[in-house]
């Protein structure tokens, strides 16, 4: 798991020009300053690390702060050690002075910038990702886990949900079949999953009757094949004609995300 750190932060690169910077997650911070994306932008930090290569640049936590500090705090330490490390003469890799960072921006001026990004069209929109991508994306994230969240953002979160109406609110909550009402259903001989459905709406009615063979397996901690041998389920077999229906459905599904050529062959 990595653990969430917040503060300030400094990146000093072989020429030993410092910058300093501020976040409530500085390791997210640091991953963002090694992706490719990163690189492309034309700030004086990104032409440093495009120059001289993110591994010969030095990334030190200075100052750490608790993870729920507020941001106009955090934005006062970054401005203290911005201007300790400016009065001492090194090259600064900072466009700008911290105090005309976005946190200063009036009420106004955000609802405009809001407005004026509503505008422009998300170069997100249509854009689809390979399975490699999303395959690699998902074993990147495996493993991290968000951390506590602070008492400002639980309020908020609550006040949110304040006056909205529960989609299960006058709905009956029915409870889960238990193992010995399945071994009494078991004695019916049912053959598929809707039987079993359709059976424990007429003799178990105030019982939850819906959801898929996974959804019914988790329930007594077998896998779908596992709930399909206790059961007796019988599997059907295809006629020739409905295999060809299959098959023919297949290679339009695969043909029209251009992956067809693997099943023609």
């Amino acid at each position: 798991m990595r653990k969430i750190i917040a503060g300030i932060y400094r990146i000093t690169s072989p020429s030993e020009a410092i910058y300093i910077g501020k976040s409530v997650n500085i390791s997210k911070r640091w991953a963002c300053y090694k992706s490719k994306r990163k690189l492309l932008e034309t700030t004086k930090i990104a032409s440093s690390l495009k120059k001289y290569g993110v591994e010969n640049h030095i990334f030190e936590i200075i100052h750490q702060l608790p993870h729920d500090v507020e941001r106009k705090s955090l934005k006062q330490y970054e401005i203290l050690y911005w201007e300790q490390y400016k009065d001492c003469g090194f090259e600064m890799m900072n466009l700008k002075h911290p105090e005309e960072g976005p946190e200063c921006f009036t009420d106004e001026t955000r609802k405009k910038m809001s407005e004026s990004a509503k505008k422009r069209p998300s170069n997100q929109k249509g854009l689809k990702r390979s399975v490699e991508h999303n395959r690699k994306n998902g074993e990147a994230r495996k493993g991290i886990k968000r951390g506590p969240r602070s008492e400002e953002v639980k309020r908020k979160i609550s006040e949110s949900h304040k006056g909205k109406v529960s989609l299960n609110k006058g709905k009956e909550i029915k409870e889960r079949i238990t193992y010995e009402e399945l071994l009494i259903l078991k004695n019916y001989n049912l053959s598929n999953l809707k039987l079993i459905r359709d059976k424990i709406k007429e003799i178990f009615p105030h019982k939850y009757s819906r959801g898929t063979l996974n959804s019914f397996a988790k329930m007594f901690n077998m896998t779908k094949k596992e709930f399909s041998e206790f059961m007796n389920f019988k599997r059907s077999k295809h006629s020739e004609e409905t295999k060809t229906k299959i098959r023919n459905k297949s290679v339009e599904q695969w043909n029209k995300h251009g992956r067809g050529k693997r099943l023609n062959n």
